[in-house]
């Protein structure tokens, strides 16, 4: 290869790699626009206080979006407290309180989620987590199962249940 073919080269790698930045750059300004957007339409009419479960969880969801937590559970709280078995709303408050490092309450949320709404495969899955960073084995292990009752090709629960069987006799043998 040349001097110029070389150079011809690396100038169109570094304006592909360009325009693959550009294009990154485009894809999250619009989704942050979008999320701003949700927020800016619903923020005064839920402030007045005239808003319904599905607006609160709408709004949750955009502060979950742009990772403003303590908002999004504030937000996923007034959906519950307006239709307490939102299982949508527990599923995405259990998962605002995993990002706050908040496992109990996390817990409980996937919980009140999974009672409302038993063959929920999203929170059983996020339950299913929390237990096993808890190392509470055979209650993500019962997780992964329930999951597999309603997607029996679900690949998610298939893998984590074969982890989890294997990790399961080690752990019993320890505390037996």
């Amino acid at each position: 290869m040349n001097n110029g073919t070389l150079t011809l080269v690396y100038l169109v790698s570094f304006l592909l790699i360009l325009v693959w930045i550009a294009w990154q750059v485009f894809g999250q300004v619009l989704r942050n626009r979008g999320y701003q957007t949700i927020i800016s339409r619903l923020q005064p009419r839920l402030a007045r206080g005239t808003g319904t479960p599905e607006e609160h969880y709408e709004l949750g969801c955009a502060y979950i979006e742009k990772r403003l937590y303590e908002e999004a559970i504030r937000q996923f709280k007034k959906a519950i407290e307006l239709k307490s078995d939102y299982a949508q709303a527990h599923n995405n408050l259990g998962f605002a309180y995993v990002r706050q490092n908040q496992s109990e309450l996390a817990l409980k949320s996937y919980r009140d989620a999974v009672r409302y709404k038993p063959d929920y495969v999203s929170a059983l899955s996020n339950l299913a987590s929390v237990y096993e960073q808890k190392s509470e084995i055979a209650l993500a292990l019962a997780c992964y199962e329930k999951i597999l009752t309603t997607q029996p090709k679900n690949e998610l629960a298939l893998k984590r249940l074969n982890i989890m069987r294997k990790r399961l006799p080690a752990t019993e043998s320890k505390n037996g």
